[in-house]
């Protein structure tokens, strides 16, 4: 069976693209507007000395697995259409434009590069970061105005895990110049935090990675069923956990699940809390 590149099908209604199966679908990062991003995050690691070393694949969200020096990239970003599906059953759209799209590439090769090198280990980066094995919640609550973490990706995701202290950490220092974050910086943890980054960074250039394991997790072009299904089951689930959280939430049951999804992710931001789920 011949496999499209969402490209090649844009003329499909929003009705369509719900109910294509992903068995008829090919997502090749190297034909997508995001490949000369991927390229960039490469060209700033070469400009620091350090070989590109992660690899890429598709899957339903950003992350980069425990022990897997890669990255995985979001299928809805490969059509705008996937993103209006995304964004009707009222699920988050992350990396839709250039500029949010590098911030995250860049946030989670901070997680590979750490995977690549096996940088938790060091005890210096547990003091400063935390340990890895921290639970993580199932949403945080930062503190405003606080001078001991890095601000990246914004609504201070930093402060919700060790591993993404590290890795938006790193993100900022691959962003900008050593002038740039020593400056905007200075006097604060967050400084001392980068300067370690900056450290670590130099001892690793030129250097192989310890782990170079090519492994994926979740591809998409392993999922079953529709773009549809897949959505609604994400959104359902997503609801049933936040209203799992927050028992005493009252939300109108007059209106779709997704409507309610958005209501429920609004409360949150609303009240100051981050969710990761």
């Amino acid at each position: 069976m011949r496999r499209f590149h969402p490209q090649d099908l844009s003329y499909l209604s929003l009705d369509q693209w719900s109910n294509m199966p992903f068995s008829a679908l090919k997502f090749d990062i190297k034909k997508s507007w995001l490949a000369p991003l991927v390229a960039q995050v490469q060209q700033e690691l070469k400009a620091r000395g350090i070989n590109p070393f992660f690899h890429t694949w598709v899957a339903d969200e950003w992350f980069s697995p425990d022990g897997c020096p890669g990255i995985a990239i979001p299928y809805y970003l490969f059509h705008p259409n996937l993103i209006r599906l995304q964004k009707m059953h009222g699920l988050e759209v992350e990396g839709a434009t250039n500029k949010a799209a590098l911030k995250l590439i860049r946030h989670e090769v901070g997680h590979a590069i750490e995977n690549a090198w096996r940088l938790r280990r060091k005890k210096i980066r547990q003091q400063l970061f935390g340990h890895s094995s921290s639970p993580y919640p199932n949403f945080y609550r930062p503190v405003q105005n606080t001078t001991d973490y890095v601000e990246h990706l914004g609504d201070g995701y930093a402060q919700s895990h060790p591993d993404e202290d590290w890795a938006e950490t790193f993100a900022l220092w691959l962003s900008q110049s050593p002038r740039t974050w020593k400056t905007k910086y200075r006097g604060t943890k967050a400084l001392i935090k980068l300067e370690y980054c900056h450290k670590v960074m130099q001892e690793i250039a030129g250097t192989k990675p310890l782990n170079t394991e090519l492994f994926v997790v979740s591809p998409i072009k392993d999922q079953k069923g529709t773009i549809g299904e897949l959505m609604q089951a994400q959104s359902k689930n997503r609801l049933k956990s936040l209203l799992k959280i927050q028992k005493d939430t009252k939300i109108s049951h007059e209106i779709s699940s997704a409507a309610i999804l958005k209501q429920m992710q609004n409360l949150y931001k609303q009240n100051g809390l981050g969710i990761l789920m």
